[in-house]
């Protein structure tokens, strides 16, 4: 499945006067297919977002914590990945993601999906390795 992931601009400066940084808390929250919920560079705290965040079965307001994140760099590319989350049971319907630094409250990257998300009850697990995030519905047993 595509997924287009997008830094917020402000994330750089965040992470530069240090109120972003890998020792933080940091989660992944799903947003509802609505124009506020889009990406939007003048997006900068999870509050200019989480009124269009999504509800349902299996989905924990406030997002989903991730508990690894690891930033690499070489002299080509700076590469960014965070741990597997799995939501169980998920029935809520969403577009969009955010991952933010729960600690600060400030946006790190957005994520569009390219379709709309229905996982209809079924367990949904979101990978983010950098550059290219993925997203995988898992069969009920």
């Amino acid at each position: 499945m595509s997924i287009t992931p997008r830094f917020y601009p402000s994330a750089v400066k965040h992470m530069f006067d240090g109120s972003i940084n890998t020792n933080n808390t940091f989660k992944v929250a799903l947003l509802q297919d609505v124009a506020g919920a889009a990406y939007d560079g003048a997006h900068t705290t999870w509050s200019d977002v989480s009124i269009t965040e999504a509800t349902g079965a299996g989905y924990t307001s406030t997002g989903a914590t991730i508990t690894t994140v690891d930033a690499s760099y070489d002299t080509t590319k700076t590469s960014f990945t965070i741990s597997e989350v799995m939501w169980e049971a998920l029935s809520a319907v969403f577009k969009n993601a955010v991952i933010y630094d729960a600690t600060s409250g400030k946006l790190l990257m957005h994520l569009a999906f390219q379709f709309l998300q229905s996982p209809g009850g079924r367990d949904y697990i979101l990978s983010a390795p950098s550059p290219v995030p993925t997203a995988t519905p898992t069969v009920p047993a």
